[in-house]
């Protein structure tokens, strides 16, 4: 999201907005296609997320398989101040906690 400037207790309007699947795994997926190489992505997305990290993920042509599980998953929300190119990053802390769950996505990369 483009700002102006990021003013603690201001109302600001955005310039512009984008939105995207992020994390250091996506992040990678994206550079090795850049370098002419296709990843899997093995992702765990919350069931009330999936259709639209399927339709952002397919936009960008990245391949994924995705593992549902209960929730949602984190957001940041990516504050870019155009006056000073400052960024600023707000994390939320997510929902997947389930152990279980955990352990049937370790066991699916482990049998990649």
């Amino acid at each position: 999201m483009s700002v102006p400037r990021v003013s603690p207790g201001a109302v600001i309007r955005a310039q512009g907005v984008e939105l995207t699947c992020g994390g250091k795994g996506i992040n990678v997926a994206r550079a090795l296609r850049a370098l002419g190489s296709q990843a899997l992505l093995v992702l765990p997305v919350g069931t009330r997320d999936r259709a639209r990290y399927e339709q952002l993920l397919a936009a960008e042509n990245l391949a994924a398989e995705i593992l549902p599980v209960t929730g949602g998953v984190r957001t940041a929300t990516i504050l870019l101040e155009s006056e000073t190119e400052r960024v600023t990053v707000i994390n939320e802390s997510g929902e997947f906690e389930e152990p279980a769950q955990w352990r049937e996505v370790i066991g699916r990369v482990n049998g990649l």
